[in-house]
């Protein structure tokens, strides 16, 4: 005689084999660049590095000219400013 199942028995059934259907499988995945991938980057890696050298030295020497040009005008103001001093401090020669 044949077995029957119930509705529930079925519908559990069902789940089990939609479950089984979802579960994750796992992937091993490897990718390895090709040669030319690796010197293109390489390439664009020292291009980057010398144009950051390039600005960089760039910005470095117009801070330092400034530098040296406000360093000059505060040497040429204090001159202009000690001889004023000793110009009004001698008396009488107001």
């Amino acid at each position: 005689m044949e077995e029957y199942i119930t509705r529930a028995e079925f519908e559990a059934f069902k789940q089990e084999v939609r479950q089984r259907q979802t579960d994750e499988i796992p992937v091993t995945r490897v990718e390895v660049a090709s040669a030319d991938v690796t010197t293109a980057i390489n390439e664009l890696k020292q291009h980057f590095d010398h144009e950051l050298k390039t600005v960089s030295d760039t910005w470095l020497n117009t801070l330092q000219q400034n530098h040296t040009e406000h360093k000059n005008e505060m040497a040429a103001m204090e001159e202009r400013l000690g001889d004023l001093i000793r110009k009004h401090s001698t008396p009488g020669k107001n």
